[in-house]
């Protein structure tokens, strides 16, 4: 990854992401002096990240960590989750938002992802979700 590592570090289960993801992400929006609407795009799209991780990657092991690591790059902010299982193929995934998904309580996360985040893409494993924010654009 380029960039500037920001912060590091690794939850574990499902319980209190929210909190930890609020903490974590405000002290990067007051780093990087980052709007309201930003910040909020942000933590919407990393606790999905990360409920995908817990849930289809770790298999809901409440014991395998899931790592956040955030990266400062020219005019951009990365937020990278890797989870601890096989992987997937992102491009095999749909880009669009099925009507049979609207009433079912899962399957929006990566929809939801690529409609807040200006980059949405993972490693080759498919264990890593890389976030990428413009700043300049918001």
């Amino acid at each position: 990854m380029v960039g500037e590592l920001l912060r590091e570090t690794s939850v574990q289960g499902s319980e209190g992401f929210l909190t930890f993801l609020d903490g974590f992400v405000d002290d990067v929006a007051k780093e990087l002096a980052l709007n309201e609407e930003l910040t909020s795009n942000i933590v919407i799209s990393v606790s999905e990240a990360l409920n995908n991780a817990f849930v289809h990657g770790n298999n809901r092991d409440e014991q395998l960590p899931i790592s956040v690591s955030v990266y400062h790059q020219n005019s951009s902010v990365v937020f990278v989750v890797r989870d601890q299982g096989r992987g997937y193929d992102y491009d095999l995934l749909s880009t669009e938002l099925s009507d049979d998904l609207l009433d079912v309580p899962g399957g929006r996360g990566l929809f939801i992802m690529r409609a807040l985040a200006d980059e949405v893409s993972n490693n080759d494993q498919g264990n890593e979700v890389y976030l990428t924010f413009h700043l300049h654009a918001r």
